[in-house]
């Protein structure tokens, strides 16, 4: 008689331990690691899946999750499913809480080079310690709720605001300000004759021109008569994107002859006149003596001034035509025209 053997083969069905940590602390904003730390049999696991309650993230089929989370200030649930290649699976689910990181916002009004930057922290919270980071230098740095800072230069620089609260979350925001250039106030100055001609340099959005402390034009380029300048000095002020600059410039016209300074030293008014002639001395040097001449060189008026500063009034007693008004200076003549009507 033969020996028997009986052969059985028995399949073990081994459980599915599904398990998966978090962090202690979770902080609006930070990014955030689930750690898969489940124990199973490789040869039975077919995959694993990530789903996420109450919280605005796609379903995930990674062995670790990682999640930035940003805007959550509440509870969601994780749950981790394992299927596996029988068809079975196995889950755990966990709650997670979210800390609130400090809200941060600030914004930066019209800066120009050369004045202190502001930056108004609109953060509600005014409580925090916050620092400034400004972006032109490692060490440039600051701290406080309201600051300012003195750039070198114009340019466009990143600036970072950050804090930390009471429970350990933090968070930062950057952004960029542009510190704008001043506009060019030089200008070229011309002296054909009697009247400076000036122009600015450089196109701006607003020109102002003054001479003692008297706007006199805002325009880009004008004229101006010499005697019209108070002290010689005139001033151009230019703003162009909300920034201002100002340049100042002594004129030296050339030297007037003892004629040119006479001739710009008086007025007659009215002329042409039927009665009163005045003689303005313009709070100038008035001449030795008036002459008056008709057109055949016969005089008819010759009066001695002993260089008084005083406006001089006369009449004619002739008849109505042109005459030639002489005023006798030291060392030259000046004739001017008059008409009596």
């Amino acid at each position: 008689i033969l020996p028997i053997f009986l052969i059985a083969s028995f399949n073990v069905e081994v459980s599915a331990q599904t398990d998966f940590s978090i962090p202690i602390k979770i902080c609006e904003g930070e990014r955030v690691t689930f750690i898969n730390l489940s124990s199973t049999d490789t040869a039975r696991l077919d995959s694993f899946r990530w789903d996420f309650e109450g919280a605005e993230f796609e379903s995930s089929s990674e062995n670790d999750a990682v999640w930035p989370i940003i805007g959550l200030t509440k509870s969601f649930t994780v749950r981790l499913t394992q299927y596996l290649s029988n068809g079975d699976s196995a889950n755990i689910q966990k709650s997670v809480n979210v800390k609130e990181a400090p809200v941060l916002d600030f914004e930066v009004p019209l800066s120009c080079y050369g004045d202190e930057t502001e930056f108004i922290n609109k953060s509600p919270n005014s409580t925090l310690m916050y620092t400034w980071e400004f972006g032109d230098g490692p060490s440039s740095r600051d701290t406080g709720y309201y600051v300012s800072h003195l750039y070198d230069a114009d340019g466009v620089y990143s600036v970072t605001l950050s804090a930390s609260n009471s429970i350990g979350c933090s968070n930062q925001i950057t952004t960029h300000v542009e510190v704008n250039p001043l506009p060019n106030a030089n200008f070229s100055v011309e002296y054909p004759k009697d009247t400076f001609l000036l122009e600015a340099d450089e196109y701006a959005d607003k020109y102002r021109w003054s001479t003692g402390g008297r706007t006199i034009s805002t325009d880009r380029n004008f004229s101006i008569a010499r005697d019209e300048i108070a002290d010689w000095e005139i001033c151009l002020f230019t703003e162009h994107y909300g920034c201002s600059n100002e340049s100042c410039e002594t004129l030296n016209p050339p030297m007037l002859s003892v004629e040119e300074q006479a001739l710009n030293s008086f007025s007659i008014y009215p002329n042409p006149s039927s009665e009163n002639f005045t003689v303005d001395f313009m709070k100038s040097q008035a001449p030795k003596s008036i002459r008056v001449l008709n057109l055949l060189g016969v005089e008819i008026m010759n009066v001695d001034l002993d260089n008084q500063s005083s406006d001089f009034d006369f009449s004619l007693a002739t008849q109505p035509g042109v005459y030639y008004l002489h005023l006798v200076y030291e060392g030259t003549i000046v004739t001017r025209q008059i008409i009596k009507k």
